[in-house]
């Protein structure tokens, strides 16, 4: 199975830009000190954060000369974020003259590498497998190990998948499950508010879910707010209230005793 998934690589390039994410933490040194020391973390966060260029049409495009030397240097170090990047521009003809065979010896490095870190129980790891795999079985497989590790994009993710019953039945009970557990990250929650109000008013069909709604939206711009409260009657007004008050959430009825 992993033969064959390493084959794939060439086919599924159209996930690139959504997968590929920062792999280096910011502090107070500079990157641009870290990438000329030879950092490959910081090399591909240099490649990441390259200006746009913009030409006659008003359009900005990405500035491939300064791209392209960083991500050929951090993906000659091993990093496969890099090499995941540098195999895109290389299928697509961006920046560098088109080669398929290079980009396919790329992907297949990269996702090796990816399976390997993921093996050994690095999250980010286990999500990049997950975006990547052409599989839903194997995609959903490597999400929920990813957020069962305490990757809370990966919960995120996996939050969204049942609530849209995409490769999965359907199953808010694990939607609520997942969602509280990233409202636990107190450290990383607001990043996620806005989604989790979208998934939850997505589907007032369902009374949790409407309460839910107003207590996701009473973190956020009044206007969130507003755009619920026609949806939910008196009482699960009132009901919602004193979730917020005490910064609880609503039990299903499937899951009372």
């Amino acid at each position: 199975m992993r033969h064959n998934f390493l084959l794939g690589v060439f086919f599924i390039f159209s996930f690139f830009k959504i997968t590929v994410s920062h792999t280096a933490e910011t502090n107070s040194e500079n990157f641009w000190t870290k990438a000329e020391r030879g950092d490959a973390a910081a090399q591909y966060e240099m490649a990441r954060n390259c200006p746009t260029i913009l030409v006659e049409t008003f359009a900005h495009v990405p500035d491939y000369k300064c791209i392209v030397p960083w991500l050929e240097k951090s993906a000659a170090q091993g990093n496969p974020d890099a090499q995941l990047r540098l195999s895109q521009l290389y299928a697509e003809g961006n920046g560098v003259k088109q080669d398929h065979g290079k980009a396919q010896e790329l992907g297949k490095s990269a996702l090796t590498k990816y399976y390997i870190r993921a093996n050994q129980g690095d999250a980010y790891s286990m999500r990049q497998l997950s975006m990547l795999s052409p599989n839903p079985v194997e995609k959903v497989k490597w999400l929920e190990k990813a957020a069962q590790a305490g990757d809370v994009r990966s919960m995120m993710y996996i939050a969204k998948l049942y609530a849209e019953g995409d490769g999965v039945e359907k199953n808010f009970s694990l939607v609520d499950s997942w969602v509280q557990k990233i409202a636990e990250k107190k450290d990383r929650v607001r990043e996620f508010q806005l989604d989790i109000f979208g998934m939850y008013s997505s589907h007032l069909e369902d009374e949790n879910n409407r309460i839910n709604a107003y207590i996701w939206a009473s973190k956020l711009p009044n206007h969130f707010l507003d755009s619920v409260l026609s949806r939910l009657t008196p009482e699960e007004i009132e009901k919602a209230k004193q979730h917020v008050r005490a910064s609880t959430f609503p039990v299903r009825l499937s899951e009372q005793k």
